[in-house]
C-alpha cells in the first residue's frame, strides 16, 4: 500500500480531542458537549473503567455469576471475536471491573505455546501509555488461557468506519489526524518493549477525549499459522503486512509490521479501502484533496 507525499505545506497543528464516539464529528478540545448530536463529553478523569461491548453470548464458554481462576466473577458477556471471548469481569480480590479475555483454547495447545502467550503477556503488562488499555494479569481456567484489562466503555473505530462506510462519508484529513497520531503515539510505546501484532479497527476503542488501543501484545503472544487463519476467518488479515504471515514461530515480529497495519487502518479511514481485494492506489488518486 503506497501514500503519495503532502508535498512541502507545513503540518496543520494536531488537536487533542477526539471525535463524538456517538456521531463522529470533530468535538474541540474545550467542548462539553459534541456539536452536531449534543453528546455529552467526559473529562477523561472521570472515566469510569469498562469495554468496548459487543453483541452475543450464545456459545459462550462460560455463565454469569462463574468464577474463573478463582477470582474473577462474570458480570456480562461481551462478545466473541476470532480469538476468545470478552466478559466484563468482577476481580474479587481487588474489587475492581476488569474486561476479561478468554482464549480459544484450539490457538495455544502445546506447553511452549503456552509459555510464549504468558511471557508476552507479561511484558504488556509492563507497559503504560495514556493511549493504551492497561493488561493487568494473565491465567489458565479450565484449560483456556486469560488476561484481564482495563475496561473502558467506548466504540471500537470499526463501529465508527462501518458507520461511515454506511454513508459514504470517509475521514478527512483533519479529522482522521488526531486520531492517526495518538494510534501511532501508542504503537511508539508498545514498540519500547514488544510488537503488538494485531493492530486493526476492531482493537482501537473510542471514548470522548482520549483512544486506547487493546489486546497489546496478544498478536505477538500466539502461535503464527492457527493466528493467520483465525483472522482469515473473520476477514481480518489484510491489516497484516505480509511477512506477518508466514514468519517462523522462533522468529519475532518486528514493529514494521505494526507500522504497515497502520498505513492501512489510515488508507481506510480516508478512503473507506483496504488491501482486501488486492492492490490499494495510491490514497491521492482516491482522495485528490490529499
Amino acid at each position: 500500500m503506497r501514500f503519495s507525499p503532502a508535498g512541502g505545506a507545513p503540518s496543520p497543528k494536531v488537536r487533542s480531542a477526539l471525535l463524538c464516539y456517538r456521531c463522529g464529528s470533530h468535538a474541540p478540545d474545550a467542548s462539553q458537549v459534541c456539536p452536531a448530536c449534543g453528546q455529552a463529553l467526559v473529562a477523561s478523569g472521570a472515566l469510569t473503567a469498562g469495554a468496548s461491548p459487543r453483541r452475543g453470548a450464545e456459545g459462550a464458554p462460560y455463565r454469569l455469576g462463574d468464577l474463573i481462576g478463582g477470582r474473577f466473577r462474570v458480570e456480562q458477556v461481551l462478545g466473541n471475536g476470532p480469538l476468545g471471548w470478552v466478559m466484563r469481569a468482577q476481580d474479587t480480590k481487588l474489587g475492581v471491573e476488569v474486561a476479561l479475555k478468554s482464549l480459544h483454547p484450539h490457538l495455544l495447545q502445546a506447553p511452549e505455546e503456552r509459555d510464549r502467550f504468558r511471557r508476552s503477556m507479561r511484558m504488556a503488562r509492563k507497559v503504560s501509555h495514556p493511549n493504551l488499555l492497561r493488561v493487568y494479569e494473565e491465567g489458565e481456567d479450565a484449560g483456556r488461557l486469560y488476561f484481564t484489562a482495563q475496561f473502558i466503555e467506548g466504540k471500537s473505530l470499526r463501529a465508527l468506519l462501518d458507520e461511515r462506510r454506511e454513508s459514504a462519508q470517509p475521514f478527512t484529513l483533519t479529522e482522521a489526524q488526531p486520531l492517526l497520531q495518538q494510534m501511532a503515539q501508542a504503537l511508539d510505546a508498545i514498540h519500547v518493549a514488544l510488537t503488538h501484532g494485531d493492530f486493526k479497527p476492531e482493537n482501537v476503542l473510542l471514548v470522548p477525549d482520549v483512544l486506547k488501543l487493546t489486546d497489546v501484545g496478544l498478536g505477538g503472544a500466539m502461535p503464527t499459522l492457527p493466528f493467520v487463519q483465525a483472522q482469515r476467518q473473520a476477514r481480518r488479515d489484510h491489516y497484516f503486512a505480509p511477512e506477518a504471515s508466514d514468519i517462523d514461530e522462533d522468529e519475532k515480529l518486528e514493529a514494521t509490521a505494526d507500522v504497515y497495519s497502520l498505513a492501512v487502518v489510515m488508507g481506510e479511514m480516508l478512503s473507506g479501502r483496504t488491501p482486501a481485494d488486492g492492490a490499494v492506489p495510491e490514497l491521492s488518486q482516491l482522495v485528490p484533496s490529499l
